[in-house]
């Protein structure tokens, strides 16, 4: 959680981070939900690897990785809701 208020703060977009607060409720429900549904482990551990690749594509200053991976992201997070 702390890694997507880094980044929307990191932004220097207000209402994003304002966005942001306004949902780590329903984020932290659904990882919860996650680590307890058996079969989870598998997209656990995809999230995690997509966080980690997010964060070299800002190191990189990959744009394209920039713009699609939080997308591919929400689309995996909905999956799971």
């Amino acid at each position: 959680m702390r890694l997507h208020l880094a980044i929307a703060r990191a932004s220097r977009i207000e209402v994003l981070v304002g966005l942001y607060q306004s949902v780590t409720t329903m984020l932290t429900a659904a990882m919860t939900k996650a680590r307890f549904v058996p079969g989870m482990e598998d997209r656990r551990r995809g999230h995690i690897e997509r966080h980690a690749d997010l964060v070299a594509a800002i190191r990189e200053g990959d744009a394209i990785n920039i713009e699609k991976l939080p997308t591919q992201h929400g689309e995996e997070m909905v999956r799971i809701v």
